[in-house]
């Protein structure tokens, strides 16, 4: 499941984890119950509990001093610092989208200010919401958004930190590698889970570690005799954001139904979410069709002269 900003609100955020202090059961059936008594989107809010490491997937407590939680959910001000510090953490699973949404704040007089085109406006909704919940953020006439200025040092160090040196890119791209390795040995065990259940007995080929260039990473089967090309990519399980390079599309359209994106969310480095995995058969003509759901953003050109 994907995270919707949209859904997330600080009342419902309060609702559910009151409502996981307030009970010693820790059936997730019996807090979904209570929740949906008096609030809604149980699902995304839940999602994003978990996400934020507050709670664990069976839906009790992730290292929190219930004590203490109780206190910073009864007390405005701490919970919307809580939220924060939350929102803002580098390690959290939404560091690349708010920090996205943050970089188009400006520097004006001591103060960080944005005016978003309309387009911008609906993207950005849900989260610009919810730092306005948690007064963060300002929202003045003329769809004029201001960083409430005692958050100021918060985004400029954040930016700071954002500063890639070669030797951090290096480390990044070194990073970003070992993660593509183990999505694809994931996807691997996952092929080989499924090909048994349906009766195959054909080999997979880790084709991606003898030769790159092929566009896609293992070749499976559809059926003995008809084989099924995947492109796997690690992605994030908040908006399934990959890049798709110029090769890996040409080879997409050339092998049509035969060609699969299988898009994996990462929990952590060596972990990954496989019940969210989400296959896209004949990826080219699903995302270049004209009512896809998939949004496209060129990164960048090949030049010459």
């Amino acid at each position: 499941m994907t995270l919707d900003f949209n859904k997330i609100e600080k009342i419902y955020i309060r609702s559910l984890i009151g409502i996981r202090l307030s009970y010693s059961s820790g059936d997730i059936n019996f807090i979904r119950d209570r929740y949906n008594d008096d609030a809604i989107h149980f699902e995304q809010i839940f999602l994003f509990l978990v996400q934020s490491n507050i709670f664990k997937d069976d839906g009790s407590l992730r290292g929190h001093n219930s004590k203490k939680l109780r206190s910073i959910i009864q007390n405005d001000h701490l919970f919307d610092q809580f939220l924060i510090n939350i929102l803002l953490n580098k390690k959290s699973v939404y560091n690349d989208y708010v920090s996205k949404y943050l970089g188009n704040f400006e520097l004006k007089k001591n103060e960080l200010t944005y005016k978003p085109f309309s387009k911008e406006r609906i993207k950005y909704s849900g989260i610009r919401n919810l730092f306005s919940e948690v007064g963060f953020l300002n929202i003045g006439q003329n769809y004029n958004y201001h960083i409430n200025s005692a958050h100021n040092k918060k985004i400029i160090r954040k930016r700071k930190q954002s500063v890639i040196t070669p030797k951090k890119l290096k480390s990044i791209l070194d990073k970003q590698n070992q993660i593509g390795l183990s999505a694809e040995l994931r996807i691997i065990v996952h092929e080989q889970d499924r090909l048994k259940k349906i009766g195959i007995n054909n080999d997979l080929e880790h084709v991606a570690l003898e030769n790159v260039s092929l566009g896609y990473d293992i070749k499976s089967w559809e059926s003995a005799i008809d084989e099924r090309y995947i492109e796997v990519k690690a992605v994030s399980i908040l908006d399934y954001k990959f890049h798709w390079s110029k090769n890996e599309i040409e080879i997409s359209e050339k092998f049509g139904e035969k060609y699969y994106l299988y898009l994996l969310p990462v929990i952590d480095s060596d972990t990954f979410d496989i019940d969210s995995l989400v296959i896209v058969k004949n990826p080219y003509n699903e995302i270049f069709s004209k009512d896809t759901e998939y949004q496209k953003e060129p990164e960048q050109y090949l030049v010459w002269k």
